[in-house]
């Protein structure tokens, strides 16, 4: 019996992990815009506005999708429901994100100079 357990217990088939390569995503990265029309940089409130507009944006299109579904003039289920999922995750990061910058704020206001 032990020699049937022994071939077992070698670690010969054993393949040592190999690392893996860098995967260069930059083609696939959205450009970031570092500078403003005058060539200055963004500021941090010029940033939260585009964020929120993206946001608004794709909570427009969610409603627009869901009203055509609803109405009968597309079929699409599987995109809607995607754009739909996709959409509340936004609104939810987005509240979460300024629930702390307001818990930021107030911390920042109750330090004693």
């Amino acid at each position: 019996m032990i020699n049937a357990i022994e071939p077992i217990l070698k670690t010969d088939f054993i393949e040592p992990i190999k690392r893996i390569s860098r995967v260069e995503t930059e083609e696939y990265a959205p450009p970031v815009q570092t500078g403003d029309a005058e060539g200055g940089t963004l500021s941090f409130l010029d940033t939260l506005k585009e964020a929120v507009g993206g946001v608004r944006a794709m909570e427009q299109e969610s409603a627009v999708n869901s009203y055509n579904l609803a109405m009968g003039y597309t079929d699409d289920l599987d995109s809607i429901q995607i754009q739909g999922a996709k959409t509340a995750m936004a609104i939810e990061l987005t509240t979460q994100l300024v629930s702390k910058a307001v818990n930021a704020y107030k911390e920042v206001l109750q330090m004693q100079v």
